[in-house]
């Protein structure tokens, strides 16, 4: 797990520690965002997929209907479920979902699916088929940052340990044009630090896109970046209502 709390250190270090009037922590903030904004750019260029994630478990509260817990959903991607009996990750099985104008195909031929309603205030999740005893979880596309300044960053990315120095170098690259000094010998160095930088970054992101190219499973991350301080409250609605 690459966690950017690490990166602020380590991006501090190459640059020999600078005080924070020389480097402020909002600029080292905004380095290490550059720098994921990049990385998640190159993921969706591979698939959407590697945005998702997935919500905590949840029942239904009467076996048939309960509310999702997501306050941060951006575009729903699959629903999963997992009998009350079954404790493991290999457990979950993607569930077909309808919309409102197929829900009686599916129930005619007795197969199983849900169905998402509700809007920003909310959704709710409902089956054709009784669920108690087990367990969903929805997979989707968080709304994640949208620029706010005074939200924080994500605080994890579900990547190998190996990429940890990819952030690192990418943030030093970016901190170089924020880096201002009255030594003299420091200030001179950094251009060519940053050049070096720079030059180290691109390296390990070349490794990075093909490494999503190669070993891209498709699954999103189990871990979930919370963004609700800043997730956008309007502009998205889905069914409004159930079917009878």
């Amino acid at each position: 797990m690459i966690q950017t709390a690490d990166i602020k250190p380590k991006v501090m270090r190459l640059w020999g520690n600078p005080s924070t009037t020389e480097l402020s922590p909002q600029a080292l903030r905004d380095a290490i965002e550059s720098v994921w904004n990049i990385v998640v750019m190159e993921m969706s260029i591979v698939s959407p997929l590697y945005h998702a994630v997935f919500s905590e478990p949840f029942n239904l509260s009467d076996g048939w209907t309960g509310s999702v817990p997501v306050d941060d959903l951006a575009v729903p991607i699959a629903v999963e479920y997992r009998s009350g009996n079954t404790y493991t990750e290999s457990d979950w099985t993607q569930l077909d979902t309808a919309g409102i104008e197929n829900w009686d195909f599916y129930k005619a031929n007795n197969q199983p699916v849900a169905l998402l309603t509700g809007g920003v205030s909310g959704l709710t999740l409902k089956t054709n088929f009784d669920a108690s005893g087990g367990e969903f979880r929805l997979r989707y596309i968080s709304d994640g940052q949208i620029g706010d300044a005074s939200a924080p960053l994500g605080q994890a990315i579900e990547l190998p340990s190996f990429f940890s120095p990819m952030f690192e170098k990418g943030a030093a690259a970016f901190a170089g044009d924020f880096i201002v000094s009255d030594r003299e010998l420091y200030i001179t160095t950094v251009p060519a630090k940053q050049q070096a930088f720079n030059n180290e970054f691109l390296m390990y992101l070349d490794r990075f896109k093909q490494w999503l190219r190669s070993s891209r499973s498709g699954k999103g991350v189990l871990f979930r970046t919370a963004s609700n301080a800043s997730r956008r409250n309007g502009g998205r609605r889905w069914n409004t209502g159930f079917p009878r």
